[in-house]
């Protein structure tokens, strides 16, 4: 005899289903990165500018990187990211008691030291100010 809750199942509630799409969220997080190096003004100019050899060199070593961390670590590298991201947009709308997490989420963020990777690489560009979220730490430890 079948259990009822298996003959009768509600549209949605499939668990399998809501599991295998969390587990996906980095690995989407991983391939918007990709996109979003490819063409970083995507919103103000589409698709019609190609990208640079940088912008190129960010979607292969920071999206890509991103996907393997995410893949090494069952996809909890997402969780400094969130946090940094997120406590960032705290920050800004005045929750400045939240800034040592924020601190923290920086210094764990594999796609920090991957976007330094990637921009080392052209010894003539540096990583612009605006993406430079690990400035502190290189000036604690003497780095340029």
């Amino acid at each position: 005899m079948q259990n009822s809750a298996d003959v009768v199942r509600m549209a949605g509630s499939n668990p399998g289903l809501k599991k295998r799409f969390v587990q996906s969220l980095p690995f989407l997080g991983d391939l918007a990165n990709v996109v979003a190096y490819l063409y970083p003004d995507m919103f103000n100019s589409g698709f019609s500018k190609p990208p640079t050899e940088q912008d190129v060199r960010n979607a292969v070593i920071i999206g890509g990187g991103g996907a393997a961390a995410s893949l090494l670590t069952s996809g909890l590298d997402a969780i400094p990211a969130i946090a940094q991201h997120g406590g960032q947009v705290l920050s800004d709308l005045g929750f400045d008691d939240i800034d040592p997490l924020v601190e923290a989420a920086k210094a764990l963020n594999v796609e920090n030291y991957l976007r330094e990777y990637a921009y080392s690489m052209n010894p003539d560009q540096d990583v612009p100010d605006d993406e430079d979220y690990l400035r502190d730490y290189k000036k604690l430890f003497g780095i340029n």
